[in-house]
């Protein structure tokens, strides 16, 4: 950080620039990859049992663009979030004067 665009007091000095802890951007990382594969484990969890079923309800395999499209979806959605996570944490500065 630059410290010519911070606009202090007349007698102000800036003592310490502290950045957030390292295990709130873990946190926050973790549940977001949680996130974004919850979607491809239902999947999973569907095919596996309607193949177990003796009689399916409808063909889960007709049904896959559909799948697809809506995953790759949640994952750029996912994704733009990674990516204000990391933002976020990277331009959040506490200054201490």
């Amino acid at each position: 950080m630059s410290l010519e665009t911070l606009k202090l007091e007349a007698n102000e000095v800036v003592l310490k620039i502290v950045h957030r802890h390292w295990l709130t951007l873990f946190t926050r990382l973790f549940g977001l990859g949680v996130f974004a594969v919850v979607p491809l484990l239902a999947w999973i969890i569907i095919i596996v049992a309607q193949s177990l079923s003796p009689k399916p309800l409808f063909n889960i395999y007709l049904y896959t663009n559909h799948f697809a499209f809506f995953y790759s979806t949640w994952l750029l959605y996912t994704t733009m979030a990674i990516a204000f996570a990391l933002t976020n944490h990277y331009l959040d500065v506490f200054v201490v004067t």
